[in-house]
């Protein structure tokens, strides 16, 4: 990930509260420095194992962030090119999309210079 997506994630909540699903880190210093300094940004975290509360936000009609780059293993995703290199990337959002009746919608952050 870049830096990009936590800050694309903040200008966004200017327009809406957004729930936003996060992976726990590895280093458990850095799982809380970024669970904290997300937790003020976006309305409601939910833990990448929680669909029940992601099923319930969805269906709610809340706007939830998303990021299908995730590494769950192929049991829980494909293997997709990406910059040219296979990469695993996570199928479920077309689940929960069906499921909830949720409109998706496609960001893309990048730099200008």
């Amino acid at each position: 990930h870049s830096t990009l997506l936590d800050a694309g994630g903040l200008i966004f909540t200017h327009y809406s509260d957004i729930a936003t699903m996060y992976r726990p880190q590895n280093n458990p210093l850095l799982n809380w420095l970024v669970f904290r300094s997300r937790n003020r940004t976006f309305d409601t975290q939910i833990a990448h194992t929680d669909s029940r509360l992601l099923v319930k936000c969805l269906s709610d009609k809340r706007v939830v962030w998303y990021s299908p780059d995730q590494d769950y293993g192929l049991k829980h995703g494909v293997m997709a090119p990406f910059f040219g290199i296979p990469a695993a990337t996570v199928t479920a959002q077309r689940r929960f999309i069906q499921l909830t009746n949720a409109a998706a919608m496609s960001l893309h952050f990048y730099r200008d210079s």
